[in-house]
């Protein structure tokens, strides 16, 4: 039997299943040697990255710390399966047409820490549910539907967490 974290996948399912997303073209690596965090950016292959390319990381949505998926195809179909991402610290999701529908599949990403959703088409009514991020320390709302009440209200009830209005 394998001893490893419960809801994380044995060490070498885990290798197979990077090394399968790899040989697609997709960067996804591991945060060291000896972390078995996983990071991905989309930045090489954007214009092609669509939420059946995000599917393959299903087997290993538990152990991904980092997702660089701005500009890509991304869509809120997607918003289940980052959801599960219950390691997330770090999402970019700038530039992409995501909306309110997709940050309501976040809230219990207790970890997340940094998201970015520059340019998409978040509103207010994403505000509560980015309240329930307990960990969120910086939020980019630049280009967005969020309004200047939204984004008080945000930083009054989340004195902890940077908002971002610019770039």
């Amino acid at each position: 039997g394998d001893a490893s974290a419960p809801g994380k996948l044995p060490e070498s399912d885990q290798e197979r299943v990077v090394k399968e997303i790899q040989s697609k073209g997709y960067a996804l690596r591991r945060v060291s040697a000896e972390d078995d965090g996983l990071l991905f950016n989309a930045v090489n292959v954007a214009d092609e990255f669509d939420d059946e390319a995000l599917a393959l990381f299903e087997p290993v949505a538990s152990n991904i710390v980092e997702l660089r998926l701005g500009k890509t195809k991304i869509t809120d179909e997607s918003g289940a399966l980052l959801g599960k991402m219950r390691s997330l610290v770090t999402l970019h999701l700038e530039q992409t047409i995501v909306s309110d529908a997709l940050v309501a599949e976040l809230t219990a990403l207790d970890g997340l820490e940094y998201l970015n959703l520059y340019g998409t088409k978040v509103s207010d009514a994403a505000i509560e549910d980015l309240l329930e991020l307990e960990g969120l320390k910086r939020v980019y709302l630049w280009q967005t539907g969020v309004t200047k009440e939204g984004v008080a209200r945000l930083r009054r009830m989340k004195p902890g967490c940077t908002v971002n209005l610019e770039k």
